[in-house]
């Protein structure tokens, strides 16, 4: 039998040793707890470590209450409809291509910057978030809001990725510019140009789009039947399926010479074999409710080749 000293000393070291290992045994079963939980919580918490980080990332990302923005100016100078923004669980971290796919998952789009500026000259607290916008004045990544609020403004390229941005969604829309600035008019147009827009995605005989084309129809200056001006918006269209097209802004206008037709002359946002790149295009309606008798760059439809398609409309004629 070991003497009495040795028996107590080993007693000591063997209790000393389950001390040691009680703390590690304790923090292994607390870090597993998060690790379980956070599969289950919104990325928007997951990335934050602990409880400062957690309300840093809350300020940085902050909450976007849906909310309904009246018809009215932009301090851009041009006008939008009525719309609906908010922001979706899972915006933040998103390159620009990613920002756009959420929001078109939802039912909306990622907001117009002229959407934004509307939104935030109304509730300055939402220039505090800094946000993804659709704009034609650079291939489609200007950000907007952050560090100076509502005036902040920067382009990032369109695979750039930040944990403090979100990419705000809203109800599609055009930005109006118009000589005419009765709210009836202009929503009239943005209708029209919106369903361009749908149209262009759909461009089967049957689809949309043939249903907005006049039986002549000029696409960049040269003349198509509609069937044959469907055939080619669909070849175009096959060179890259994902293609999505938005219209930014349009200046809008009857044109009197020498009868009704609405002209819209756009900026473009389009994504295109994953490059984004804006550029101006005109539509040219018979009248305020008529098909789409040109589509293509503003440049290449000439005056007297304009007052030559109006003529053949009339009935007179």
């Amino acid at each position: 039998m070991r003497p009495l000293w040795l028996r107590s000393f080993s007693l000591f070291l063997a209790l000393g040793a389950c001390s040691k290992k009680e703390p590690e045994q304790q923090a292994t079963s607390a870090s597993a707890v998060p690790a379980v939980a956070s599969a289950a919580v919104p990325v928007a918490s997951a990335v934050a470590p602990d409880a400062d980080a957690a309300s840093d990332a809350g300020s940085a990302l902050a909450a976007v209450a849906p909310r309904k923005v009246p018809a009215g100016n932009a301090p851009n100078a041009t006008w939008t409809v009525e719309f609906n923004l908010e922001r979706v669980a899972g915006d933040e971290n998103l390159d620009w291509p990613g920002a756009v796919a959420l929001c078109q998952s939802k039912g909306k789009q990622l907001c117009l910057e002229t959407q934004w500026q509307r939104a935030c000259e109304l509730d300055p607290e939402l220039g505090k978030l800094e946000s993804w916008t659709l704009t034609a004045d650079y291939p489609g990544s200007a950000v907007r809001g952050g560090a100076d609020g509502c005036k902040t403004r920067v382009f990032k390229k369109v695979s750039d990725k930040s944990e403090t941005r979100a990419g705000l969604c809203c109800d599609r829309a055009v930005a109006i510019s118009s000589e005419d600035k009765s709210d009836e008019f202009r929503t009239a147009a943005t209708k029209r140009v919106l369903e361009v827009e749908a149209g262009l995605t759909d461009v089967t005989p049957t689809g949309s789009a043939s249903k907005l084309l006049f039986d002549q129809v000029s696409l960049e200056g040269d003349e198509f039947t509609r069937e044959l001006a469907l055939l080619k918006l669909s070849d175009e269209r096959k060179t890259d399926p994902t293609r999505v097209q938005f219209y930014d802004h349009c200046t809008v206008k009857m044109s009197e010479d020498p009868a009704p037709m609405l002209l819209a002359d756009c900026g473009v946002v389009q994504l295109n074999m994953g490059k984004t790149r804006g550029f101006p295009q005109r539509i040219a309606f018979e009248s305020l409710t008529g098909p789409v008798v040109y589509l293509g760059d503003p440049k290449a439809m000439k005056p007297k080749e304009r007052k030559e398609r109006v003529r053949a409309f009339l009935p007179s004629e």
